[in-house]
């Protein structure tokens, strides 16, 4: 089992950063610097590796599916979460009438894809976007529901919906639910069957410490022959190497929302990312993390400040704490003098931790935090 210490130590940011910007792009690690060089250097060495480039394809693919407790039939590579989203959405070739559900919470690019998808038949549940329960979808589920979308985690704040509990109330009335995991997926630990969801997006940029250009899409197994792709390409035929204009076949499992030729690049390093979990328990990393960030949150507390999200009491939290302020850009640039990287969004900075952070990460922020001007809080 790899510990939090050796974990770290493939992380040369941390030689003088403490890095806490993980929300938006995981550090970069020693073995994926590796296999992105070794890319270069193959590529300029042979030109076109197109049975090692796929080869990495597979391979995330099934490291993926590992993660999560899937089956890598059940897994689809794609550009980015937006395309996964919309892939899966027009895929439903949803009915006129048909109601999709989906909150504040999530982020933007998700519910953007649903909106241009839908239209005014997309419901949002909540009011404040900070703080979401099982309640505030069941309040506005009807029998013309067909798509309920709820993020793992928000990006604002790191706060964890009920995603079982809503997958339970949806699925009861004949719905289908869209789980957005991007802020969760290698911070927090994943398994599919308990969630009980239907479909599930994921990236590699962020806490699966890849690059950006991969993203996943999981797709229970009932809906593998059931969905028809708007849009596609070579790579979601039943055999792209048949070179068939004159086909349409989508092929079988999830595979068929694949469209061109993935990020070869991007997949070689997501797949040298995904090998860190090798010897990594995922619930250790999840437990190892809550703690950080239940450590930073009390300090704050302590400290008379609050974070966004604040009054959602005993729920459990994600990666992340959101420092709320009047003045995140000049927070931000404080934290950064002290060689803390946060990334600031909205009324907020936020702070969020992987298996590499430390409490003595936690402790340098709350310092750095005492000489943040109380007036400028907010």
């Amino acid at each position: 089992m790899i510990s939090a210490a050796e974990f770290r130590q493939q992380f040369s940011i941390f030689d003088e950063t403490v890095y806490c910007a993980s929300c938006s792009q995981g550090a970069l690690s020693t073995v994926v610097a590796k296999a992105i060089g070794d890319f270069v250097q193959g590529w300029n060495r042979e030109g076109a590796q197109w049975e090692a480039w796929t080869a990495s394809v597979e391979s995330a693919r099934r490291r993926f599916a590992l993660l999560i407790h899937a089956r890598p039939e059940d897994i689809a590579v794609v550009p980015s979460a937006s395309e996964g989203v919309f892939q899966v959405v027009s895929s439903l070739r949803l009915d006129s009438d048909a109601v999709v559900l989906t909150s504040r919470l999530e982020f933007p690019s998700v519910a953007q894809v649903l909106l241009n998808t839908a239209g005014p038949r997309v419901h949002f549940v909540d009011q404040d976007g900070l703080v979401l329960t099982a309640d505030d979808y069941a309040g506005y589920l009807t029998d013309q529901t067909r798509l309920v979308s709820v993020p793992l985690v928000s990006y604002k704040n790191g706060y964890r919906p009920p995603v079982q509990d809503i997958a339970g109330i949806a699925h009861r009335n004949g719905a289908a639910v869209l789980v957005d995991a991007y802020q969760g997926a290698g911070a927090v630990a994943i398994d599919v069957q308990a969630l009980d969801c239907d479909f599930l997006v994921a990236g590699s940029l962020k806490y699966l410490l890849g690059t950006g250009g991969v993203a996943f899409v999981y797709v229970h197994p009932k809906w593998h022959d059931r969905l028809r792709p708007v849009m596609t390409g070579w790579f979601g035929r039943v055999n792209p190497y048949a070179f068939d204009p004159q086909s349409v076949d989508f092929a079988s499992a999830a595979r068929r929302l694949e469209t061109g030729t993935p990020a070869v690049l991007p997949a070689r390093a997501t797949d040298a990312a995904l090998a860190l979990w090798d010897g990594v328990d995922s619930a250790i990393v999840e437990r190892h993390i809550a703690g950080l960030v239940s450590r930073l949150q009390a300090e704050i507390q302590e400290q008379g400040r609050r974070w966004l999200g604040h009054s959602a009491g005993d729920r459990p939290w994600g990666p992340m704490a959101a420092l709320e302020t009047a003045d995140p850009a000049g927070l931000d640039a404080h934290l950064r003098s002290r060689g803390i990287v946060g990334s600031p969004r909205g009324p907020a900075v936020r702070l969020s931790f992987h298996y590499y952070n430390t409490d003595e990460d936690v402790l340098r922020i709350v310092d750095a935090l005492k000489d943040w001007p109380r007036d400028r809080w907010g």
